[in-house]
């Protein structure tokens, strides 16, 4: 009888046990928050006059992404925005409106104040956001409209990356060009800047030059998986293209939450703003000397654009594109709707809406006022071809 009793106790308690440990979770440390410095609007406008070439830039994310990486984004104009979500929940009577009405509203207004640019572009306030830590952007090198920068980087993030920018930083000395080193995440990034904008070309042909004259790895040369990458990447960019980004300088990576200070500066924005003022800049004159005698090397020369779309209103598929010629006014799950060009052309569709552009195929368009697909061709110019023609 005492036996028995004595081995019923323990499964008993077993309920009380698994209770309790399913109560306790593993504590978790919270997330890092950034910390936010004071900013003035003239280290705002001493960054810009040395970083800023183009307006255009894109935001880090806080909160990272389904891989675990802190995607950049555009970000929209902040009034626009905030007026879109107004006119939203106003219509909808929700306070959480739907994304599509936003978004319809949001275009509708940047197309009324007849606006060249949907997205922010980079202004005092913007940067003393990024300087003080409360967003993150990153910054375009190369300026479409004259094809020239205002600084070249040099990243490296691979295992002798630090020591090799070190080496690049005083062969440069040798030829009377100042670098300023800055620390990264992964690695380090070596920075040029110019007197004033210089072409990209010949900037990049001074430093793959360089790069090859010490023997210093290149990202992609002969294959090389690891090496240095220079920035910006390209000779020369189209209408309307970006190129690629690097990190603002003196902001905060949302990743870890910290900044990365140039080396040779105090740890602080002041003393970082004083060192980058100091430092000796690039001119236009110097670097003609330093490339009169150079071309870009063969494995690195770029190759001219590719015209992906020579007939317009074209997929590169090689369907009709609609949205070639129409721009959609609203949104939905499945569609896009636009002003059908047909009617227009007949004075009618005021409403702007008739056509529905389906979101995921563009190929598939219908004007619900009954015009046919022939009749859409017509009225944009690109009529389809006859039977025989290509």
């Amino acid at each position: 009888m005492f036996e028995s009793e004595s081995v019923a106790e323990p499964a008993a308690a077993e309920p009380l046990v698994q209770s309790v440990a399913a109560a306790v979770q593993p504590f978790k440390l919270p997330p890092p928050k950034p910390e936010i410095l004071p900013v003035t609007q003239e280290m705002a406008r001493e960054y810009i006059a040395l970083f800023v070439n183009r307006r255009a830039f894109a935001q880090q994310s806080n909160k990272p992404g389904g891989n675990g990486k802190h995607y950049y984004f555009r970000p929209k104009i902040r009034e626009i925005e905030r007026w879109a979500w107004d006119q939203a929940r106003r219509v909808s009577g929700k306070s959480r409106p739907d994304p599509d009405l936003m978004t319809m509203f949001y275009e509708e207004r940047v197309h009324d104040l007849n606006l060249s640019n949907e997205f922010a572009s980079l202004d005092v306030n913007e940067i003393c956001k990024h300087l003080s830590g409360e967003q993150t952007i990153n910054l375009f090198a190369i300026n479409p409209e004259t094809q020239s920068c205002k600084w070249v980087a040099i990243d490296a993030d691979y295992p002798d990356g630090y020591t090799d920018l070190q080496r690049l930083r005083f062969e440069l000395l040798r030829d009377d060009v100042e670098a300023a080193l800055e620390r990264s995440r992964r690695g380090a990034h070596l920075w040029i800047f110019c007197a004033e904008p210089v072409l990209a070309k010949a900037a990049r042909i001074f430093i793959y030059h360089v790069a090859l004259r010490l023997g210093v790895s290149i990202k992609g040369y002969r294959q090389q998986a690891d090496g240095i990458e220079i920035f910006p990447r390209q000779d020369m960019l189209g209408p309307g293209e970006l190129g690629n980004a690097l990190r603002g300088p003196l902001g905060i990576h949302r990743a870890t939450m910290k900044r990365y200070w140039f080396e040779a500066g105090a740890m602080n924005l002041a003393g970082q703003c004083d060192y980058l003022r100091k430092l000796r800049k690039l001119t236009v004159e110097e670097l003609a000397r330093h490339t009169a005698t150079l071309s870009m090397p063969a494995d690195f020369v770029s190759t001219p654009p590719i015209d992906r779309n020579p007939n317009p209103g074209r997929s590169f598929t090689g369907g009709f594109n609609i949205l070639a010629y129409v721009r959609p006014r609203r949104k939905d799950k499945r569609n896009q709707w636009a002003q059908c060009p047909s009617c227009a052309k007949n004075g009618g569709d005021r409403g702007r809406d008739n056509l529905a552009i389906k979101r995921d195929d563009p190929r598939f368009y219908k004007c619900w006022a009954g015009c046919t697909k022939e009749m859409i061709r017509e009225a944009v110019g690109a009529p389809p071809p006859k039977a025989g023609e290509f």
